[in-house]
């Protein structure tokens, strides 16, 4: 026999489907996998070992019945399809997402610690509602109704982060004039009152350092990058790279905000000119941004509002043309742009860092299982 020891750590090292097979070995096995902080050290591991994936939400025109599709393909698989130049769909798992069979349409909007929100809405007959998954269990739980907002279909920002104060998992929305967050451990909503800003239209959090961050405008006009302290429900500024504004006389504007290598970065629009990618080197330090790519490809150029969504070994960057539902490979290098193998995907609507996960959301109800929406 070996000691207790050596079967967590072999039991930490595998994947999640795995561990629901390992659940059935014996009664101390289940108990030690279904133990909260197993699934915390599980998901800590997962991560230092760098082992995420990219999830996609798009539109499959190739089927008889056309239908939102959502993938999984991992960093290394992405990196492979790049340099081999073959085809995306023999290297990604394609999901199966709460009510895929009942409802055609659902948006990708927030990931944190291997779980994913989906937003449902249907403007014709007025249902909206929002659905917490994690994909590597298939445990989903539909969010009650805000007190607070009047139509989800109205939101303009929504993020998905960890509390590390309270052990909780905390949504935050924001429709017309009021922020809302959703309390998973609580089952329930709170609101943020007299928020003193004005945030860019459709946007969602980006998760860096454990906290969500917004491109916002201030009472007095300035443009900051708003962060989220969601246990307090306290927003601190940080503030954007000075250099654009000192050194350029021509008209621009601070465009998107977003994560690469872990790193805060913003995209600065220089219109009809170039486009620069500014990351921060230490996060919450304004001297530390630098200029990381210029960028003057006019596909990029006359996209509204790109997104860096990964990089690679190559140098290479995947970049999400979302005006256009497409995704393309930018090579800094020399300024070209191609498109990844990705034929019967016409449209890309979102994509998202992914880590599966044990975290369970405590409903009950399951992908494929006899527990249906009302």
């Amino acid at each position: 026999m070996f000691p207790a020891e050596i079967y967590l750590q072999i039991l930490l090292r595998l994947p999640v489907k795995s561990t629901f097979v390992c659940k059935c070995v014996c009664k101390t096995w289940f108990s030690l996998i279904s133990d909260p902080s197993f699934a915390k050290s599980h998901f800590n591991l997962t991560i230092q070992r760098n082992n995420f994936s990219l999830i996609l939400k798009g539109n499959d025109l190739s089927r008889i019945r056309k239908c939102n599709v959502i993938y999984s393909i991992s960093h290394n698989s992405l990196q492979s399809l790049l340099s081999r130049d073959e085809e995306f769909l023999e290297y990604a798992v394609e999901l199966d997402y709460p009510f895929k069979s009942l409802y055609e349409s659902v948006l990708l909007t927030s990931c944190c610690d291997g779980l994913v929100c989906l937003w449902f809405c249907f403007r014709d007959c007025g249902m909206n509602f929002l659905c917490l998954w994690n994909p590597a269990t298939k445990e989903y739980k539909e969010l009650p109704r805000s007190p607070f907002a009047y139509d989800y279909s109205d939101y303009v920002m929504i993020g998905l982060c960890y509390d590390s104060k309270s052990e909780d998992y905390k949504l935050v929305t924001r429709t017309i004039g009021v922020v809302e967050v959703y309390s998973l451990r609580l089952n329930s909503w709170t609101s943020i009152e007299n928020v003193p800003y004005e945030f860019q239209s459709r946007s969602d959090g980006v998760l860096v350092n454990r906290d969500l961050h917004w491109l916002a405008v201030t009472q007095d006009c300035s443009k900051v990058i708003v962060c989220l302290d969601v246990g307090g429900q306290i927003f601190k500024e940080i503030q954007l790279p000075n250099e654009p504004l000192v050194n350029n006389n021509d008209e621009h504007m601070f465009a998107t905000v977003g994560v690469l290598e872990g790193c805060l970065y913003v995209i600065v629009d220089f219109f009809n000119v170039h486009s620069e990618v500014w990351v921060m080197q230490n996060y919450g330090v304004r001297e530390s941004w630098t200029k990381r790519y210029t960028i003057s490809n006019e596909r990029i150029l006359n996209a509204y509002l790109p997104s860096l969504v990964w990089s690679f070994k190559s140098g290479e960057l995947l970049v999400g043309i979302w005006s256009i539902f497409d995704l393309v490979i930018y090579d800094p290098t020399d300024e070209s742009v191609r498109e990844p193998n990705m034929p019967s995907l016409t449209k890309l609507g979102k994509e998202g860092y992914y880590y599966e996960s044990l975290v369970s959301l405590r409903s009950g109800t399951y992908v494929g299982g006899r527990r249906r929406r009302r």
